[in-house]
């Protein structure tokens, strides 16, 4: 956010509201510890009278991108999990981990396109599995899934296959 106090733009412009969003939604796909964005103090600090007005703004910027809002990726599953153990500190600082690692042996493991064929939540808890020492929380998390999934028996084969072929690529460890 520290870029966004440097920007010399006229308040109230579509140009503000169209760089502040491209800045928040930056921000929430960028690999960081902070991923909280203050829409309140953003507004506060460019006189803009509602935050509904940079919401807006990062909407018509993922439509004219044509961005699928729909697509889900493991990303996003760390943050759904990260969200949940808000309260439980040791669980959250474990996903932020895997959350890390992820990124940093996953995407640039030359082995990483044997699991574009799995869901993304699929990768998500397999990977969280795979590095977790304390498996109650993440088994918890399957339980969650699966109770949702049309055919609970598929997703759970699924799984399995995805942890093992994560074990047996070695991916975690780089």
């Amino acid at each position: 956010m520290v870029l966004l106090k440097k920007l010399p733009v006229e308040s109230n412009s579509f140009n503000l509201l169209a760089i502040i969003a491209c800045v928040t939604l930056s921000c929430k796909y960028q690999d960081s510890p902070s991923q909280v964005i203050d829409y309140e103090l953003i507004a506060q600090c460019y006189s803009i009278e509602d935050v509904r007005l940079i919401q807006n703004a990062e909407i018509e910027l993922l439509e004219y991108f044509e961005y699928d809002i729909c697509v889900a990726t493991p990303d996003h599953f760390f943050s759904y999990l990260i969200n949940l153990t808000a309260d439980d500190v040791k669980s959250k600082h474990a996903i932020e981990q895997a959350r890390s690692v992820f990124f940093m042996n996953f995407l640039s493991n030359e082995r990483a396109d044997l699991f574009y064929n799995y869901p993304s939540s699929i990768v998500t808890l397999s990977f969280i599995y795979n590095i977790a020492s304390n498996k109650t929380f993440i088994m918890e998390q399957m339980k969650s899934f699966l109770v949702h999934k049309k055919d609970p028996s598929h997703y759970f084969k699924q799984l399995l296959l995805c942890t093992d072929l994560l074990q047996s690529c070695n991916v975690i460890n780089g």
